[in-house]
């Protein structure tokens, strides 16, 4: 089997040549640094050799499943190169049946491919990628696909900052009168302009990006994923509650 993972291991879903690289991709669509999206794929042939070489079935974290969606958009190269000339079988991947049996069933598998994975590499999975099943199972996964030239995608808990700050500076500007009873013009300039400061850095922040860690991040996981190989007929696969293409 190791066999297997050396050929794994350095398999590059692009064989050259292409301007947009599969981990430029992959960080250009989940709105991840370079770095992320490349730890990412790394995980993701970690992955592929769980459910190669496992008597059971395996199932990803949500974000190697983001790469396992996108890699199979590179039809030629997930089923000629990867599966038919690598592996020997196909690894499919299909939508879960749903309902309450499959989720624990997915769940339960999730926990065993973090044993797994423990056991085949003598590492733990990095949590920032792999979380615990508690948090990629939690129900409150909400993935759509948006257009960034369209829309301004803001955190929940930055929208509350954001909103902070605007209305501080309200206060500071349509309340002058009030506060130029209890201090200085000149400290309450000091004070609008910091307001309006942090303001503008935060949005420029956001349009112009920070090139921080995972869009998605391990935080959650959108679908329920599971792929065995422990026959010849193939490996199989099943998502659930917002797996894409």
């Amino acid at each position: 089997m190791k066999s297997i993972w050396n050929e794994i291991s350095v398999f590059n879903v692009c064989k050259g040549g292409d301007e947009l690289s599969f981990v430029q991709r992959l960080a250009r669509e989940n709105a991840w640094s370079q770095g992320y999206a490349q730890r990412i794929y790394q995980e993701y042939l970690k992955f592929i050799y769980l459910a190669a070489t496992s008597d059971r079935s395996v199932t990803p974290s949500d974000d190697v499943d983001q790469a396992w969606h996108l890699h199979l958009c590179y039809s030629d190269s997930y089923w000629n190169d990867l599966c038919k000339d690598i592996l020997g079988r196909p690894l499919h991947h299909g939508p879960t049946k749903g309902g309450e049996d499959e989720n624990v069933r997915f769940r339960q598998q999730y926990e065993e491919t973090l044993d797994c994975y423990a056991k085949e590499f003598s590492v733990d999975a990095p949590e920032d990628i792999w979380p615990s099943a508690d948090i990629r199972f939690n129900g409150k996964n909400q993935f759509v696909r948006l257009n960034r030239n369209d829309v301004f995608v803001v955190k929940k808990k930055n929208a509350f900052l954001l909103g902070g700050a605007a209305l501080t500076t309200l206060l500071f500007s349509s309340c002058g009168n009030l506060i130029d009873g209890a201090m200085d013009g000149e400290l309450k300039s000091i004070l609008i302009v910091v307001a309006l400061f942090l303001v503008a850095r935060f949005i420029l922040k956001k349009i112009f990006g920070s090139g921080g860690g995972g869009g998605r991040g391990g935080s959650a996981g959108g679908g329920f994923f599971s792929s065995g190989c422990s026959n010849d007929s193939g490996c199989s696969s099943g998502c659930g509650g917002g797996c894409g293409a």
